[in-house]
């Protein structure tokens, strides 16, 4: 429910509500079985509709057979195979666009994010909130070669979008779904989506998570994807926060459209499971 002032009212989401959970895979063969498990205890109590959007971003593993498998034990749990490897974006984009519910949620798949903190992102975004970020806020275990560079880029990203969230590059966050309905994203945006989607009259919400180690699979990060992150940032403000600054805005989509790939579409669906 929005009011006459296009402000998210509190107790938007009611029992008619549908959730979706929008997932992007890579090689995360060893994950999936225990991700649905796991997804489905969390989300089975909850009053609300929901459906789970497996991406599989063209994984060289056997993960697309098993989102075929999760399909047919319940299918609630949809799958979308793309054409080509498109990265972590493409992939949250393609879930989103495909996404039927009235508020959207993006993780990861390899059950760092822990499934069922989700009816707190969902609480969240019912206290009338656009936007819930997690934050990772206990992170004294990981070592400092990962830790400090990600307390700099978020702390630029703070900086240079004015959109106060503690932790921009957890995948694991909540939306209002109208929100997301002219979204499109390059690069290492989905990092910043909501930089991209709040309006002024929106707020945002956080929730503090707990971060546990994956359980398969190799990690997909380095310092190449920080650097490129901070490129993409610089894109994003000059975009949205130097909307009146035509130089600025040309400037930002000349470059976009250099480095990915000349306009060409994101992402390109080879096939589809569990959709009508």
């Amino acid at each position: 429910m929005v009011n006459n002032s296009n402000k998210l009212e509190k107790g938007w989401l009611t029992s008619d509500s549908k959730i979706s959970i929008v997932v992007p895979c890579y090689n995360e063969e060893e994950c999936l079985t225990a991700l649905a498990r796991e997804m489905k205890r969390a989300l089975s109590p909850l009053d609300y509709d929901w459906e789970v959007l497996l991406i599989n971003d063209c994984s060289t593993d056997s993960t697309w057979k098993m989102m075929k498998v999760i399909n047919h034990w319940d299918s609630r749990f949809k799958a979308i195979h793309l054409a080509y490897n498109s990265g972590q974006t493409a992939g949250t984009l393609a879930g989103i666009r495909n996404s039927t519910g009235d508020a959207v949620i993006t993780m990861d798949a390899d059950l760092q994010h822990h499934p069922q903190d989700i009816p707190q992102i969902l609480e969240l975004l019912n206290e009338g909130n656009a936007v819930v970020s997690s934050w990772r806020y206990d992170r004294a275990d990981e070592p400092a070669g990962k830790r400090i560079p990600s307390r700099i880029s978020n702390s630029l990203a703070r900086l240079m979008t004015g959109v106060q969230a503690h932790d921009f590059g957890s995948g694991f966050k909540g939306y209002y779904a109208p929100r997301l309905s002219e979204l499109i994203l390059y690069g290492s945006f989905h990092r910043y989506i909501p930089a991209l989607i709040l309006r002024p009259q929106d707020t945002l919400g956080e929730v503090r998570i707990d971060y546990r180690d994956r359980i398969g699979g190799k990690t997909k990060y380095g310092a190449t994807r920080i650097l490129k992150g901070v490129r993409d940032l610089i894109y994003i403000t000059m975009i949205t926060r130097l909307k009146g600054n035509i130089f600025a805005n040309l400037w930002a989509n000349f470059m976009i459209y250099l480095h990915y790939d000349q306009g060409r579409d994101t992402y390109r669906i080879a096939s589809k499971i569990g959709f009508e």
